[in-house]
């Protein structure tokens, strides 16, 4: 089966070394350089609590607080209770996180960081995991998505080519295709 993502990020990297270790054959599409994102630029690190003194319940609760209950509770949910899952995943390719800080809208110490360069830390990682996997990296603009019924089945890019995957993942974070 063949998987193509779009958007070489946190999520795009991730979802890549998930899939190629699941014996997936990935294309993960970029358009500057593949290891440099706006998760690349991620200084501070990743809000998790890991830490004795917390727990999700308290960091849900510093969230919606910061976010003045706009936030979409079940998605904070979801999110915070990955958090195990995350620390995990980064310490297996190798990630230690130096210290623990107390950031912004937050009542307690759960910020994971590296040096204040977290995103360069994990990204650089991210890709040298992801091309020991075989994920192939294309560096390519996506212009539209071929859809098919209600399943995205593929994409155009910049030059017109069509690329066909038996699945998708957009994981392009804010900048433009």
């Amino acid at each position: 089966m063949k998987i193509g993502i779009i958007g070489a990020g946190l999520a795009g990297l991730t979802a890549a070394i998930e899939l190629a270790e699941r014996g997936f054959e990935v294309d993960v599409y970029y358009v500057d350089n593949p290891t440099y994102s706006n998760s690349y630029k991620l200084q501070a690190g990743i809000a998790m609590p890991l830490t004795p003194n917390d727990s999700p319940e308290i960091h849900i609760r510093d969230t919606l607080s910061v976010g003045r209950y706009l936030n979409d509770t079940e998605r904070v949910w979801f999110t915070v209770s990955k958090a195990t899952e995350v620390y995990e995943f980064l310490r297996g390719l190798g990630i230690n996180f130096e210290s623990v800080e107390l950031e912004g809208g937050h009542n307690i110490p759960r910020t994971f960081s590296i040096k204040g360069l977290t995103g360069k830390y994990i990204m650089d990682k991210l890709y040298v995991q992801a091309k020991e996997r075989y994920v192939n990296f294309v560096r390519s603009r996506v212009s539209s998505l071929i859809i098919s019924g209600n399943t995205c089945i593929g994409f155009i890019d910049e030059k017109g080519e069509h690329h066909h995957y038996d699945a998708v993942i957009i994981a392009r974070g804010q900048k433009r295709m």
